[in-house]
């Protein structure tokens, strides 16, 4: 399965820019570290914390925000923030394997948000799928 992926944040970029609702790209702030992969979300998705549903796009390649990218997803990472969930699919573009990045992965988040509960991950392609399918029936039932 291929879903579509909207980068907002290169590899190794410090600024954390977000794609408001008007499609304008923001910088929302200027970070102490570099994010570790590409960083985006899944278009046409509302998770529960009123987002869309977060990606992570792993591989040693940088993508320019704003760049839809077709990928695989392989894994969903279990996170809370202040009690709310807030999950993020791991993606690839080509044959990279999750496990390879979970550190850094981890570690990114739990430094970047700080007391973020993270309940480790899923490589289950129906636990993927459920994630995903939950999203997009909570943008379509949500106005």
């Amino acid at each position: 399965m291929k879903i579509p992926v909207i980068i907002e944040i290169p590899k190794d970029c410090k600024i954390k820019y977000e794609i408001d609702k008007s499609g304008k790209l923001m910088v929302d702030r200027i970070l102490e570290l570099n994010y570790p992969f590409n960083y985006g979300y899944i278009p046409n998705t509302l998770w529960e914390d009123g987002d869309a549903l977060d990606a992570v796009v792993i591989g040693d390649f940088t993508l320019y925000p704003q760049s839809v990218i077709n990928v695989e997803p392989i894994a969903v990472v279990k996170m809370y923030d202040d009690g709310v969930s807030d999950y993020k699919i791991i993606c690839r573009v080509n044959n990279d394997h999750f496990e390879e990045y979970w550190n850094t992965i981890k570690e990114f988040l739990e430094v970047y948000k700080k007391g973020v509960r993270i309940d480790g991950y899923d490589v289950e392609k129906e636990a993927i799928e459920k994630a995903i399918t939950d999203a997009k029936i909570a943008y379509v039932v949500r106005p």
